[in-house]
């Protein structure tokens, strides 16, 4: 009787805890891009082309935001709620200041999205793995693929490796942890 009654509170417990439910789809649909290419031109495929109407973007438009903005809504992605061709689009209210994470007060996880400013623009990725420290891999659209050409106007989707580095002119400055309703 006695071992019943503790596994019924054990079980009840259980019932009381918080439950967070840990899914990255996001990261899994954005995976499923790697390798996409620009055969039509200067940021220009089907692909690209879906990714820029969708956000209401000209063809031909920068599309690293437009393609993290498809690989949220195609995920079901409650927050962060914007959709949007703008990589700075993404620095709402619940971003995460850069130096909080070098300070190691927040670590980047998979899934987060990894966002960098230059003067006159920005970029956006999806964070493809929990990160050592400061620096991880992440998944961008509009990049180079490591090996020659621009980190953020290349001409693709691939992964990259990336670090905080608060002194350059091309910097991660925000980070936003993604959340699917439950």
């Amino acid at each position: 009787m006695q071992s019943c009654l503790r596994s019924l509170l054990f079980l009840l417990l259980l019932l009381l805890l918080p439950c967070e439910v840990v899914t990255q789809k996001h990261v899994d649909v954005a995976s499923s891009y790697i390798g996409t290419v620009e055969p039509y031109g200067n940021n220009r495929s089907s692909v690209i082309d879906a990714w820029n109407k969708a956000v209401h973007a000209a063809l031909g438009s920068p599309y690293c935001a437009s393609a993290v903005s498809a690989w949220l809504e195609a995920s079901g992605v409650a927050y962060p709620t914007v959709r949007t061709a703008r990589a700075r689009g993404f620095i709402v209210r619940k971003a995460i200041e850069a130096g909080r994470i070098l300070r190691g007060e927040v670590k980047v996880k998979k899934g987060d999205l990894i966002i960098w400013q230059r003067a006159g623009g920005g970029h956006i990725g999806v964070a493809a793995e929990d990160w050592q420290s400061a620096h991880g891999k992440v998944i961008e659209a509009n990049t180079s693929s490591g090996r020659s050409g621009s980190q953020w106007n290349g001409n693709g989707v691939w992964t990259r490796q990336r670090r905080i580095t608060p002194q350059s002119a091309f910097r991660i400055t925000h980070v936003v942890k993604v959340v699917y309703a439950r």
